[in-house]
């Protein structure tokens, strides 16, 4: 919830900025996401455990992830598939 607040606050900020338009209503029909900040999911050993969750999640590996993730994205598709998206961070040499 507090990532979709900050979300909207970026959202209001570029319109009263004047470099978008009003922020819109977006249904719930097609698409889901929800975006989790560090301090909201726990990174161990390769498993990811969310907030608010005792168990790790079961994930079936497309690619492989190394390091440590700087934020998730939880997506839903509309046949009710589930993804999981990790950023991480941009390393400067």
């Amino acid at each position: 919830m507090q990532q979709g607040l900050r979300h909207l606050n970026t959202a209001f900020g570029n319109f009263f900025k004047g470099k978008t338009k009003y922020p819109r209503f977006k249904r719930k029909n097609n698409r889901q996401s929800a975006h989790y900040a560090p301090n909201a999911f726990k990174w161990q050993d390769g498993t990811l455990t969310l907030a608010k969750m005792s168990q790790p999640l079961k994930i079936r590996w497309s690619r492989y992830f190394t390091g440590e993730p700087k934020s998730v994205t939880i997506s839903k598709d509309p046949s009710n598939r589930y993804f999981i998206s990790f950023l991480k961070p941009n390393r400067q040499f």
